[in-house]
């Protein structure tokens, strides 16, 4: 199967994330969520076979979770503002957080400048930066790719942030590539997270057409330009093989393969 790694003796979906990253890469990554933050964590440890990586995010933020040693210098540029390649004369950020050192530098930044979370997170602005790579996070994944980051069922959970706009930006970017990083299962492995259907009442935050990558400790399931039948075989290929058999056997009673 095309696009398919295994990482089962791995630590998480993030090594399988961290996998996609290419030299040259402008890298979005939520600021929720497990396995952006562990991508972030552990993107050092990419240094050796890219040569140039710029990191950036819709916050302003004084902590940005990067190891960063000696093995990252002149490779990766951690700009924790919104970079645009359509406004190279200076930096945009949509909201700050941090402590008075943060503002300070904020005010002695003259590139810097805040503007509203429309134009930040529009998703045709993000668009025009090649290679742009989005890192989001998920509750639950149907077997086409639908994606649900907000609620579980009907419950609410978190809101949309920038998923969407970011999943969209990265989709239509040249080069560009939007990765779904999620463990497989939830409670403690009674759970798979690839379902064969979302939870009733689930919001849809990732349109199916949106997909691209989806990534979990036990692969990488490629969505992007493929068929109903292979986006079933590709997540059930990632899902934990405690749930292959039932997943299979709900995708044929639902003839969707």
């Amino acid at each position: 199967m095309d696009y398919q790694q295994q990482y089962q003796k791995k630590k998480g979906p993030w090594e399988g994330a961290l996998s996609l990253v290419r030299s040259n890469d402008t890298i979005l990554a939520a600021m929720y969520g497990c396995e952006p933050v562990h991508f972030l964590q552990n993107l050092h440890t990419i240094a050796d076979r890219v040569d140039h990586v710029t990191l950036w995010s819709m916050m302003v933020m004084g902590h940005y979770p990067v190891k960063y040693d000696t093995s990252l210098k002149g490779k990766i540029d951690i700009i924790s503002y919104f970079y645009n390649d359509a406004c190279r004369k200076g930096h945009d950020g949509a909201f700050a957080y941090g402590d008075r050192s943060l503002y300070q530098n904020m005010k002695e930044s003259p590139g810097l400048q805040m503007r509203r979370a429309r134009y930040v997170n529009d998703p045709f602005v993000i668009a025009q930066n090649d290679n742009m790579v989005s890192v989001n996070a998920a509750i639950e994944i149907d077997l086409t790719g639908q994606v649900s980051s907000e609620s579980i069922g009907l419950r609410q959970f978190t809101g949309t942030g920038g998923a969407t706009d970011f999943a969209y930006g990265a989709f239509h970017s040249k080069g560009g590539r939007g990765i779904i990083a999620l463990p497989s299962t939830a409670k403690a492995g009674t759970i798979s997270k690839i379902s064969p259907i979302l939870t009733p009442g689930a919001i849809v935050t990732i349109s199916r057409n949106l997909t691209d990558y989806i990534v979990t400790e036990y692969g990488i399931a490629r969505m992007r330009n493929r068929s109903v039948r292979q986006r079933v075989e590709n997540l059930i290929a990632v899902a934990h093989p405690d749930f292959r058999a039932e997943l299979r056997k709900e995708a044929n009673k639902m003839m969707i393969w």
